[in-house]
């Protein structure tokens, strides 16, 4: 006999009427086969049936051969004995025979089982939630909905215990039993969803329900919604609601919240290797509130990012999720140096969490059209803050730093020469750093950090609601390559001026050149080998124009100094006023640098626009 034949719903009806068999023998294949197709192992089949498993594999094999013939009671299924069945799909309305065995009704059954019905129907909710917010993923129909609503509605038959449900218990009477608006193989499904509720997937107990890959993903998905739905109650509380499902390709993310969601969301986090593994869908479920809590308090719960590796993007993600990855890197980054930023004993500390800041609200006008612009602006808001109460401090840190290092090129007995300046500028630093540690110790700093970590934490939250279509053209696979070529156009506008461009159109440019560095150094993960170059090309040319802007700003301090120091000089005496010529000659030097940056740019410029530049740039835009 064709192996097919044991799924055909006319042969079920009859395994089911061998149940009642007056031949002891044929109640005991009836249950062994019944218990095979509907997912079950053949230990714990020997169990049930009081043989041992090697016996177990014998009538299933002796089934396989001979169908039907295997039964003593020739009163039963004569019609259908020995016959070749085709195989149906999870679509067709077949008739069960057997129409005039006790109907159940769901509600007959979960009464007559002793269900927990409330947690049943929780359930059944959630599934129905999960599979409504996602089926522009998987595309099913009503049929199948009502298959999953039924499966959630009988998962706990016989009641919960501690450790929850009993699936083979509840599916074996999901099976045994007639339930009124299914047929045989409908109930089968029902039987194999309940029974694989929990622990690990037989998708040989699937293939063998049906040969057709399709249907077998359309089980396996309903599987995967029923046993999310089932860990959304670990608790047992049915208090914990979804807030919002993010549904794009590759990806789902699912909001809660409720007393017990992070219980319950950890228990459902467990879920997320087999959406990978059948369904190639990575799944993220967050929960980042509880009720009766204060906003504060609440992110006090959620534990900032550790320092990682790299964002983790991937071309499917969401523009606004990919973005979210990149702020959590970065914010992280940030964080990690807040200590040493402190301490001020290694100012490469200062430097990296401004780095970090400015990385972040270059991240927020990248990704921009992503998120609602008032849900956002609080946070770009307390970036601007940080990033003021650093750059003081830095800015001053650099200009000493590169005096030092002029100074260090002059002989020994000229290295007192900036004294007055250095001086100066140590002051300014002093209060400068003060003030910046009164604002890392403020209120206004601990709540941003709170509310910046929830927000880095939180898929779907502030994000722009868009159409389904409007969704798909939000990836990152399609959104990134058209970000980088705007950037790459911004800065190639300025071709036109390039001959007589002014120190503040030089500093324009230098802005619109970190904006495209930053754009794709976002996106890295995802582009070709050639990012590489591309990013050292850029960086080449913004530290030109770095360097340029650096000798300008110090020309413009400079010379702001010598007028008040000149001042300052006229109120002592005339023995004890000091000789400004060592810093009129630190300023020409910064004027000779700012000159020759200036009049070197262009040779910069035509290395930036040579045709490799262009070409790697294209080809790492071409891998998406």
């Amino acid at each position: 006999m064709n192996r097919l034949a044991l799924l055909h719903p006319e042969h079920l009806a009859i395994l089911k009427e061998y149940l009642n068999s007056a031949e002891a023998a044929d109640r005991r294949k009836a249950n062994i086969l019944l218990a095979f197709m509907s997912g079950s192992n053949a230990r714990k089949i020997a169990e049930d049936v009081e043989l041992s498993v090697s016996r177990v594999y014998y009538w299933r094999r002796e089934y396989l051969k001979h169908g039907l013939d295997i039964f003593l009671d020739e009163n039963i299924g004569q019609t259908f004995k020995n016959e070749e069945c085709r195989q149906p799909t999870l679509d067709e309305d077949e008739t069960s025979v057997g129409d005039d065995r006790q109907l159940w009704t769901v509600k007959d059954l979960q009464q007559d089982y002793h269900s927990d019905v409330n947690s049943a129907n929780f359930v059944s909710e959630i599934a129905l939630r999960l599979f409504d917010d996602t089926i522009s993923m998987h595309g099913l129909g009503e049929e199948k909905r009502k298959l999953l609503r039924t499966a959630a509605e009988l998962y706990n038959l016989l009641g919960l215990s501690e450790q929850g449900s009993n699936p083979n218990r509840s599916a074996d009477v999901v099976l045994a039993r007639n339930i009124d608006g299914f047929n045989d193989l409908e109930q089968l499904y029902l039987s194999a969803l309940i029974r694989v509720q929990r622990g690990k997937i037989n998708q040989d107990m699937i293939a063998m329900l049906t040969p057709q890959l399709q249907t077998q993903k359309e089980l396996l998905t309903l599987i995967l919604l029923l046993r999310l739905a089932i860990r959304m109650d670990t608790s047992h509380s049915q208090s914990t609601i979804i807030d919002e499902v993010v549904c794009a390709p590759h990806e789902i993310v699912i909001t809660v919240h409720g007393p017990f969601a992070d219980q319950d969301t950890k228990s459902t986090l467990k879920e997320g290797k087999n959406w990978r593994k059948y369904l190639n869908l990575h799944l993220e479920i967050f929960c980042p509130e509880s009720e009766g809590i204060t906003e504060i308090t609440k992110g006090e719960g959620i534990p900032y990012p550790k320092p990682m590796d790299k964002p983790g993007i991937q071309p499917w993600n969401t523009m606004a999720e990919a973005g979210r990855k990149i702020l959590r890197y970065h914010f992280a980054e940030m964080l990690r140096h807040e200590d040493g930023t402190r301490f001020g004993e290694d100012i490469e500390e200062l430097h990296d969490m401004r780095v970090a800041t400015r990385r972040m609200r270059a991240a927020f006008i990248v990704f921009s059209d992503a998120f609602e612009p008032k849900e956002i602006k609080s946070y770009i808001k307390g970036l601007r803050g940080v990033g003021r109460a650093l750059g003081k401090v830095r800015d001053l840190d650099v200009f000493m730093e590169k005096a030092t290092k002029y100074l260090n090129e002059l002989p020994s007995e000229k290295r007192n020469g900036l004294d007055p300046l250095l001086d100066s500028w140590h002051q300014q630093r002093d209060v400068s750093r003060m003030q910046m540690i009164e604002y890392l110790d403020s209120e206004n700093y601990k709540r941003f950090k709170i509310q910046f970590n929830v927000f880095v934490n939180t898929p779907g939250m502030g994000v722009k609601q868009r159409n389904q279509e409007d969704n798909l053209l939000g990836l990152v696979q399609n959104s990134a390559p058209m970000l980088i070529y705007t950037q790459f156009s911004s800065v190639r506008s300025y071709e036109e001026v390039m001959q007589n461009a002014t120190l503040e159109q030089l500093h324009a440019l230098r802005i619109r050149f970190k904006k495209f560095r930053y754009t794709v150094e976002f996106f890295r993960e995802v582009l070709g080998d050639s990012a590489k170059e591309v990013i050292r090309d850029i960086k080449m040319i913004q530290d030109h124009l770095g360097d340029l802007n650096d000798a300008n700003v110090a020309c413009a301090l400079l010379n702001e100094f010598i007028e008040k120091w000149e001042d300052s000089q006229n109120s002592l005496p005339l023995t004890e006023r000091v000789n400004p010529e060592p810093i009129v000659a630190y300023l020409a030097s910064k004027h000779a640098e700012r000159y020759r940056l200036m009049t070197t740019f262009p040779e910069a410029w035509a290395y930036f626009t040579r045709p490799e530049f262009k070409q790697n740039l294209a080809l790492a835009v071409s891998v998406l």
